[in-house]
């Protein structure tokens, strides 16, 4: 697993697209990452901190056998609270 860096780990794309778009990662209060190589994660651990800035969000780290597809070495999960005045309906959703 040469060449590791979290910029594939916390893609931009994350961070400015679906219906809310975060406010960078600075809505992001958790994050839930779980990896097949610990030892390589840790040796790209400072990229996190070229997305997130003080206060940091909680983050937990669990180390797994394998994930979904084998060529997978990590997937994260984002909490993030999102201010209520900037929520919106995506187009086509269905209101109840």
């Amino acid at each position: 697993m040469d060449d590791v860096n979290l910029h594939s780990y916390f893609p931009e794309s994350m961070f400015c697209g679906g219906p809310t778009r975060l406010n960078g990662t600075a809505d992001v209060t958790r994050t839930t990452t779980y990896t097949t190589d610990m030892k390589a994660y840790f040796a790209a651990i400072d990229e996190r901190f070229k997305f997130f800035m003080p206060p940091y969000p909680t983050s937990t780290l669990i180390g797994v056998a394998s994930l979904a597809m084998p060529e997978m070495l990590v997937e994260i999960e984002v909490e993030a609270i999102i201010e209520t005045s900037r929520l919106r309906v995506p187009k086509g959703a269905v209101s109840r």
